[in-house]
């Protein structure tokens, strides 16, 4: 049986969608939540892969959080050893630094929902052929290094990649249903973030927009999820078709 590593930075930004893949397929789940424990330890080689979650910090914050410089060795060993590897925002930014990349911060955050297009081809990411409204969340973004590949992108910044085929990074947050979206906008600190950077009718237009385009999200998040994970036990899952996640759900 295979064992995932999740590594967690607030309760509020849990695993979303992706916990229903993980049950299905019986993976054992092994939880570190750096917000509950800073200083925990892990070691990695006990797992067939790891999700690295998203975070209110910034990848600029590592002497504020020292965990974040464990978390970067901690990939970079996972990369060395072959263990898919899931990033999620921070977590992209996280694994970005780990190979060799850096992180800047944009001119103006991304918030809601945003275009983002293909621009190499991946096994996994056949149902981004056509371009995609995905929900994001970040103030920073990913620069890569020469060994990466760009997967996905829009005019603000690279939105997905790759190292070795199986290690992704995704700067959006491909993860969320409606509930969890709900809870970031109705949340004191996430809406005081909001308040920062954009009006109450901005406010507004994340939760109208959502109707929109959440349901298609989340049929391409189950496929998306299901694929990923059966990198993580080749030895039990194989992919096959586009439509290979069907019976996950």
């Amino acid at each position: 049986m295979a064992r995932i590593l999740v590594l967690q930075h607030s309760p509020y930004e849990p695993l979303g969608l992706i916990i229903h893949t993980l049950k299905r397929m019986k993976f054992r789940i092994r939880y570190v939540n750096f917000a509950r424990d800073p200083n925990q330890r892990v070691d990695i080689s006990r797992y067939h892969g790891i999700v690295v979650l998203g975070g209110a910090m910034h990848p600029s914050e590592i002497n504020q959080y020292p965990h974040l410089a464990h978390e970067i060795e901690l990939l970079k060993a996972a990369v060395a050893k072959e263990i898919p590897v899931l990033g999620i925002c921070l977590g992209s930014q996280l694994l970005n630094i780990a190979m060799g990349g850096n992180c800047y911060a944009l001119e103006k955050p991304e918030l809601g929902w945003t275009m983002v297009e293909k621009t190499s081809e991946h096994e996994l990411f056949g149902l981004f052929d056509e371009p995609l409204h995905v929900f994001q969340w970040h103030q920073y973004a990913s620069e890569l290094n020469s060994n990466a590949k760009i997967l996905l992108k829009n005019d603000q910044c690279v939105q997905a990649f790759c190292y070795h085929q199986n290690c992704i990074g995704l700067q959006f947050h491909l993860e969320v249903d409606e509930s969890l979206i709900e809870r970031w906008l109705e949340h004191p600190d996430y809406l005081e973030h909001l308040r920062l950077h954009l009006d109450q009718n901005d406010i507004n237009l994340i939760r109208n927009t959502s109707k929109l385009y959440l349901e298609k999200s989340m049929a391409v998040a189950k496929q998306f999820f299901a694929d990923f994970c059966r990198l993580f036990d080749k030895k039990t899952f194989t992919l096959s078709s586009k439509k290979s996640g069907g019976e996950l759900y």
